[in-house]
């Protein structure tokens, strides 16, 4: 592993992201029994309030949340200065974000007005404390130039998306701030992911990929220029209000030649050992090809496939396929190394506790990894065929409840083990 240019002297408490993790896979866990409840007419257009609902569970309840608490914890490591307070700060919004984002999505299944003004009240606070307090942090002179210069952008594409959401939210209450406009949506969802999720995707792995598989750096020039590319091209967005489907098709490019560019650096890796934190990089490579491809072909030629809904289709592959699965092979890879990387500073103190150290594998086996990345691609599999063939919606909220129910497993089975080994080392 390579450690170099890193600092772990600042590290939040780890319940910190076990709290933020156990909460994004409760969010999961919801989005499944909606899908379990809603019946096959929900996938008959991205309009639907339960597939808005459902659609809210994994963005903002799942992976915005794992992504909120992986930011606490990134931040410190790579910047070398944490958040100030980061205890209160972290608690505080997570309670606003799980009620808040609870309320919202209640808000598209039953439309009263009591639970939008509570999805905008507490969002609003819950996120306007996180994003000051990281924004202090931010603005100072940080080390690791390229990471913290596109976690910038990405935090930017969170606030630009938040507040179109929350503009919409308001809208629906009778506050008419922004006219109704399906261009309004549109651009909501693609700063959503191609902005936020993407970029901070972007700058974490110009970190981790070096970092957990001794593979080189990144080049230079893209670790300059990549993150102003992606957020030019969500400007130009804003700005070419009628060239929306060219600057989306450009920007698949730009991710596609992204995530093949670092599963070529993967392949250079020094230890070429099984992972399966690769094979979810390179399933969610394949993905986003795929997204590419499909977006290039023409819509009756889809319709022919089966594929009625292009725009809901593409964007469920891309959220799913490709963001979700980078996420869990990050998890996968975060959870044993924050785990050990505590206990060994608390073993720093005194060299003779070094012995009570688990090691990573024994934090997550490689076994219950691997199982975890099948069950993903037996989700994936049902959820292209719930696509086409929408009667498979039962059985894909069965594979969710169990993908997401493993995840929990081992969220739960290495916090227990930190546990454990926390006691052995205070007795």
């Amino acid at each position: 592993m390579n450690l170099s240019g890193l600092n772990f002297s600042a590290l939040p408490e780890i319940n910190i992201i076990f709290r933020f993790f156990v909460c994004a896979v409760l969010f999961a866990l919801g989005g499944a029994l909606l899908i379990l409840i809603s019946g096959h007419e929900v996938w008959q257009t991205r309009w639907h309030p339960n597939m808005l609902a459902i659609t809210h569970c994994f963005t903002l309840g799942f992976i915005t949340t794992v992504m909120m608490g992986a930011l606490l914890q990134i931040l410190p490591v790579i910047g070398g200065i944490g958040i100030p307070k980061v205890k209160q700060v972290a608690n505080t919004f997570l309670i606003f974000h799980v009620f808040g984002t609870s309320s919202l999505i209640a808000s598209f299944i039953w439309p009263i007005s009591i639970l939008k003004i509570a999805a905008v009240i507490l969002l609003s606070f819950g996120y306007g404390i996180y994003l000051v307090a990281l924004i202090s942090v931010l603005v100072k002179k940080l080390s690791q130039g390229s990471s913290i210069v596109t976690i910038r952008f990405a935090l930017c594409a969170l606030l630009f998306t938040l507040i179109l959401g929350l503009l919409m939210l308001a809208r629906n209450l009778g506050w008419h701030i922004i006219p109704f406009d399906k261009y309004v949506t549109d651009l909501h969802a693609i700063w959503g992911i191609a902005g936020w999720f993407s970029l901070l995707i972007i700058a974490v792995s110009f970190q981790i990929i070096p970092m957990f598989h001794v593979a080189p750096e990144f080049n230079e020039r893209i670790r300059n220029y990549l993150p102003w590319l992606i957020i030019v091209l969500l400007l130009s967005v804003i700005i070419s209000k009628g060239h929306v489907q060219e600057l989306v098709f450009l920007l698949l490019i730009v991710n596609s030649l992204f995530i093949c560019y670092l599963c070529y650096l993967l392949s250079l890796r020094k230890r070429k050992i099984p992972d399966t934190t690769v094979n979810f990089w390179r399933f969610s490579a394949v993905s986003m090809i795929t997204v590419f491809i499909l977006y290039l072909l023409p819509e009756n030629l889809l319709m022919a496939f089966g594929v009625e809904q292009p725009t809901l289709t593409l964007a469920a592959m891309v959220i799913f396929l490709y963001v979700i699965s980078i996420i869990f092979g990050m998890m996968l890879k975060i959870m044993p190394f924050l785990s050990y990387t505590h206990l060994q500073q608390r073993c720093l103190l005194d060299f003779s506790l070094m012995q009570l150290l688990p090691n990573m594998h024994q934090f997550l086996p490689p076994k219950h990894g691997k199982k975890l990345f099948y069950l993903h691609l037996c989700t994936a599999l049902v959820l292209v065929l719930t696509l086409i063939f929408n009667q498979f919606y039962l059985l894909l909220a069965f594979t969710l409840l169990m993908e997401f129910c493993w995840l929990l497993v081992l969220l739960v089975r290495c916090k227990r083990l930190y546990n454990a080994t926390i006691k052995q080392i205070e007795n």
